[in-house]
């Protein structure tokens, strides 16, 4: 606890004891302190008297004029959810284990639902809801489902009819209930159980007229919020986050104010300096308008001629250049300040090279983490609560209820690095298919079997465990099992005919074949 003293009387130091009779001063139970330069001694220390003061958060009105006329508080807001929305995502089927999606059907799914996409323009108001509740310190993205109920009521997938449009409302617009969510199972436990909708339009002056309140149910909105807050505070805060411009507020500032004050200096960069004998006299003697005019001429010269005239004995002209030396890095200190502050790489934020003998890699890929990381925590969980709804609907009711969202990837590669990736693949797979390890039907699928090449390998667990239920016989009888077949031929291409013509599935075709030539490998049935 510090308490006011008079000082340490240092016996050691005629002058320090001097300065503590005469200057008052706080001492702390702990810490450094130096009575000769007055270090740590309230008063004479200036970075005592530094302390923390809180500032009011910014109002929307400064968040509106911020997010239209500050480039740069415009890039922090925008740009992780463009990166993070570029790429787009699919939806990944993976059907029943008596109903497996084949790699045409989860195209033609996806194909359905990218309709459905573009009819609602789903991927730009996503993008603008995102963005808003980063901008504003939250937002809501409101759901046009038709359930037969009142937006006010909690919204019933059984009974849901369609899914017809997305409407953002930030949090400005935007009145919480003061009752809470409190099922734990629920999307909302924790947060208002609903929120009224306020429709303005602007009126004269700063006045706003009110068009219409709307009283909607939590499950029928999604909502986003800034930057998270302590539950404490997130009160305090009408109940949202904050903007991600708050953090970053004086970085802003700051930035700007030294730009502008660099502006001023280059408008200033060369000062004509003009001297006239005896200008104190001339001026005292009321001539102050003739001087004027004289300088008034001089300007008219210099920009019609591009040359000047003065009187050789009692007038001069001259340049002086201002000097520069240090500025460009210092203007770089305040970036680099307001970047580390955003959270943002220089190359994002201000469109610069990498630096250095680097080539942007690591900075690249850095911001690569920032991304997922923001569609796993944000983007993610948004797009499964609308596509669960949208799967609820009688338009996508037969699409296979086990899904999930994949992220399509970040990189961008040219096709000499396709190329590349291809090549490798192949290597890899040849070792692996030579050794036993994977089977070839399994790389062809694999690598070919869906709308586009996968380097991901996707294992036919069923043939394995044939294969594995058939090596109980020799190896001999095993190699020799193409010959038996050929023996009932006849036998086996009547099985065929009934896999063509719809009477059999494949799979009990395999089944079949096995039991009546235990010595033959799946993989042989399956190349039939």
């Amino acid at each position: 606890m510090a308490k006011k003293s008079k000082g340490l009387k240092v016996v050691s130091n005629d002058g320090a004891q001097f300065l503590d009779s005469i200057v008052p001063r706080t001492t702390t139970a702990d810490g450094w302190s130096n009575p000769v330069t007055g270090m740590g001694y309230g008063g004479r220390d200036k970075g005592e008297s530094t302390g923390w003061r809180p500032s009011l958060p910014l109002d929307f009105q400064a968040l509106d004029s911020m997010g239209r006329g500050e480039g740069f508080a415009r890039i922090i807001i925008d740009t992780v959810v463009d990166d993070a929305m570029r790429a787009g995502w699919v939806v990944n089927f993976k059907g029943d284990e008596d109903d497996e999606v084949s790699p045409e059907q989860a195209q033609e799914f996806n194909e359905r639902l990218q309709r459905w996409y573009k009819d609602t323009k789903l991927k730009s108001r996503v993008s603008q809801h995102l963005k808003q509740a980063r901008q504003y310190g939250g937002a809501l993205l409101v759901l046009g489902v038709r359930d037969g109920h009142d937006p006010s009521l909690e919204l019933d997938l059984e009974r849901v009819t369609g899914f017809d449009w997305l409407r953002t409302h930030d949090s400005p617009q935007v009145t919480q209930s003061s009752e809470v969510n409190e099922d734990p199972k629920s999307v909302g436990f924790g947060f208002a159980e609903a929120y009224t909708l306020h429709a303005t339009r602007a009126q004269a002056g700063d006045r706003r007229e009110t068009l219409i309140d709307t009283w909607v149910h939590n499950s029928r909105v999604w909502r986003t919020d800034g930057m998270v807050l302590t539950e404490r505070v997130r009160q305090q805060n009408d109940g949202w986050g904050d903007s991600v411009l708050e953090v970053c507020k004086d970085q802003l500032s700051n930035r700007s104010s030294v730009m502008k004050s660099a502006r001023t200096v280059i408008q200033e960069w060369v000062l004509g300096v003009y001297k006239l004998k005896n200008l104190t006299g001339i001026i005292q003697a009321n001539s102050e308008d003739k001087v004027r005019g004289r300088f008034s001429v001089i300007d008219r010269f210099k920009s019609m001629w591009q040359s000047i005239a003065v009187d050789a004995d009692n007038e001069s002209f001259e340049r002086i250049a201002t000097t520069a030396a240090g500025m460009p890095e210092l203007l770089d200190r305040f970036g680099i300040d307001l970047a580390a502050v955003a959270r943002m790489p220089m190359t994002k934020l201000f469109g610069l090279s990498p630096g250095g003998f680097g080539t942007g890699e690591a900075e690249g890929d850095n911001w690569d983490d920032v991304v997922q990381s923001y569609q796993t925590d944000d983007v993610e969980p948004l797009l499964e609560y609308l596509h669960r709804i949208l799967l609820a609907t009688p338009e996508f009711a037969d699409l296979p209820k086990n899904w999930s969202i994949k992220f399509n990837s970040l990189q961008l590669t040219s096709p000499v690095e396709d190329a590349d990736v291809r090549l490798k693949t192949s290597q890899a797979d040849a070792l692996d298919i030579s050794s036993g390890v994977l089977g070839a039907d399994e790389v062809a699928v694999s690598r070919y079997g869906g709308a586009e090449y996968s380097t991901e390998t996707v294992l036919d667990e069923e043939a394995r465990e044939m294969d594995s239920a058939l090596e109980g016989g020799d190896v001999e009888a095993s190699q020799s099992g193409i010959g038996v077949v050929g023996e009932h031929l006849s036998d086996v291409l009547d099985v065929l005919s009934r896999v063509t013509s719809g009477a059999m599935t494949e799979k009990a075709a395999e089944l079949v074949l096995a039991l009546a030539y235990p010595t033959v490998q799946a993989s042989e049935f399956r190349r039939l």
